[in-house]
């Protein structure tokens, strides 16, 4: 993504992801990130490398219990890789939205060139640019097949610039940067049309929603001084999180988990707390208003939560495995997130009835390993997922459950 990114990281893989991400080597709370403006790609970041270990197949193959079928969506003509961001890819027929690119992440050629499209019944359809926008990236859709992403272009000093787009029957719509800021992102959709995102200048991040044409900037909690919107529900429930700096209230971190509940033409913000640690943030909100997203504990370990009204309930991680992150969850109780694992691969995972299941487990064996990619889990329980190669490219699946 392109953000400030206060400790968390955010170097390229092949994405940057669109929450930050906090690493045990970030521990030293005096090291305050300033402001700046990285490009999202709708991805993740670089915890989710696998360059220290081999990308081989499945460690359970032996074990494996098959659970979905595998559809490669393909790629754009013209391109070498397809990727499916973790905000919401897949909607309840199946249908996914993404983007093609060539090369990898994250020259500005990579931005300038890469082409949205989205994908459905096995036809792949690119989606127009933006008129003077030469690259877009689509983040996901609704389930009246409503497309959201972002537009890129340079600026006159050669820095990437993004505005929210919505493409309507293939048409896009160019959702407009917030007075006073410099570059903007779209993070969710819900089937009512209402985007949600952040957009950014040099001094400040902040989050909005983008409905009918308004431009809406939602409150933060008292003292926080920046904030970032990840998701939304049918209901208007907005998660993301809040970012206190160097003036976190006693006995909590600089980064609290916050759920934005309409009220009239305004929100009340709600502080979702945290697992005791420095950081938590909340990735998305199903129709139920039940949370997900991560968190840190007092010893800097980053846990996946599901919050369903009290206390943040930790997810914990795969076997042998050391962090996890919840991405997406749906009315089932299915819950779609990605962590470690005891080969030290990040791998994407489908928590249910309490039980963390690596997602390599679940399907045929040959499938290449899904590495910590996870694109979203519909009502049905289709996965989107992304599998990157050893070479750099990126290959896009629809995961279908076999009853």
């Amino acid at each position: 993504m392109k953000f400030r990114t206060p400790m968390w990281m955010t170097v390229c893989l092949f994405a940057v992801i669109a929450i930050p991400v906090w690493t045990a080597a970030q521990n030293n709370q005096e090291n305050k990130a300033q402001p700046g403006h990285r490009p999202y790609t709708g991805g993740v970041g670089p915890r989710h490398q696998n360059s220290a270990h081999a990308v081989e197949g499945n460690i359970n193959d032996s074990n494996r219990d098959v659970r979905y079928t595998v559809t490669e969506v393909g790629v754009v003509p013209g391109e070498q890789s397809s990727f499916l961001p973790v905000v919401g890819s897949v909607d309840n027929s199946g249908a996914v939205a993404g983007y093609s690119f060539n090369g990898a992440c994250c020259p500005n050629d990579f931005y300038l060139t890469a082409v949205a499209f989205s994908w459905e019944h096995g036809v792949l359809q690119p989606l127009p640019l933006l008129s003077g926008w030469p690259g877009a990236f689509a983040f996901g859709l609704n389930n009246n097949k409503l497309v959201f992403g972002v537009a890129n272009n340079l600026d006159n000093l050669g820095n990437i610039v993004q505005t929210p787009v919505l493409w309507n029957q293939g048409s896009p719509t160019n959702l407009g940067i917030p007075a006073g800021y410099s570059s903007a992102d779209a993070f969710g959709i819900n089937d009512r049309g209402q985007v949600v995102g952040t957009a950014y200048s040099d001094t400040a991040y902040n989050p909005f929603v983008w409905y009918k044409g308004q431009t809406t900037q939602l409150p933060l909690l008292p003292d926080a001084i920046d904030g970032y919107a990840q998701g939304i529900n049918d209901q208007g429930e907005i998660v993301g999180y809040v970012d206190f700096g160097s003036s976190a209230p006693p006995g909590t971190g600089e980064f609290h988990s916050v759920l934005w509940v309409p009220k009239g033409e305004t929100y009340f913000v709600l502080d979702l707390g945290g697992l005791g640690g420095f950081c938590s943030g909340a990735d998305h909100v199903n129709n139920a208003g039940q949370v997900v997203g991560f968190s840190c504990d007092a010893a800097g370990n980053l846990y996946a939560y599901l919050w369903t009204g009290g206390p943040l309930q930790n997810l914990g991680t795969l076997p042998g495995g050391t962090f996890s992150e919840a991405d997406w969850n749906n009315q089932k109780g299915q819950i779609l997130g990605d962590g470690d694992r005891a080969d030290g691969n990040v791998v994407d995972f489908v928590w249910q009835n309490g039980i963390m299941t690596d997602l390599n487990d679940l399907v045929p064996v040959g499938t290449p390993l899904l590495d910590g990619s996870p694109g979203g889990i519909n009502e049905r329980g289709q996965i989107a997922a992304t599998a990157f190669q050893p070479d750099g490219s990126a290959i896009a699946f629809l995961l279908t459950p076999v009853h």
